[in-house]
């Protein structure tokens, strides 16, 4: 564990303990992101703390070689996605702020490979 980081993955079915927890192998909404930190009394990263780790990383990304984005608090409390990987994003990008917009895909419940963790 890097500071204060930690990371849920939706691989498996585990409890909450130092650095993961996972969920069934399906991809996470922002909305069930938010529900899963609730439930283990916990808060969301904002896009600020989740910068602040990475630049704490070396500005290198969490997942390299991948494209992961974990979704987090803006200042303003509206919904934002961060990248924690490298593939096709840099790490650190914001996608309301860096790619115009907030993700169609952030809100649907269906299963995407680039949305399976949480920071917190």
């Amino acid at each position: 564990m890097l500071g204060q980081i930690g990371f849920i993955f939706a691989t498996t079915k585990e409890t909450l303990k130092n650095e993961f927890i996972s969920y069934s192998g399906k991809s996470l909404s922002w909305n069930q992101s938010k529900d899963i930190m609730n439930e283990h009394e916990s808060k969301m990263l904002t896009l600020d703390e989740a910068r602040d780790l990475i630049k704490k990383n070396g500005k290198q990304a969490f997942f390299p070689g991948e494209d992961q984005w974990a979704a987090v608090v803006r200042s303003d409390g509206e919904k934002d996605w961060v990248q924690l990987g490298d593939k096709h994003h840099h790490p650190g990008k914001s996608h309301v702020d860096d790619c115009g917009e907030y993700p169609q895909w952030g809100d649907k419940l269906e299963t995407f490979v680039w949305r399976n963790c949480i920071m917190f």
